[in-house]
């Protein structure tokens, strides 16, 4: 993927990239987001979008089966 192999960091990195957007109010492209499928349509973006998100729900997997899922919520 876009970070390499990074094993059970991968949710820190993907919580690092969350408090940023929900700080900013803008959502990153998707890395793959040139690979999507019709039925993604809608779900992930190419480009960066201007939005105020109250929640943020992070999904992560290492190369070795470890997940860790997360869902943030912006400061008010």
């Amino acid at each position: 993927g876009a970070l390499g192999h990074a094993g059970s960091g991968s949710v820190a990195l993907e919580l690092a990239v969350a408090a940023r957007a929900l700080q900013e109010g803008r959502l990153p492209p998707s890395v793959v987001a040139d690979e999507l499928l019709p039925q993604a349509e809608g779900r992930l973006t190419t480009e960066v979008e201007d939005l105020t998100p109250r929640y943020g729900l992070l999904l992560a997997a290492g190369a070795q089966g470890g997940a860790g899922a997360l869902l943030v919520e912006a400061a008010r």
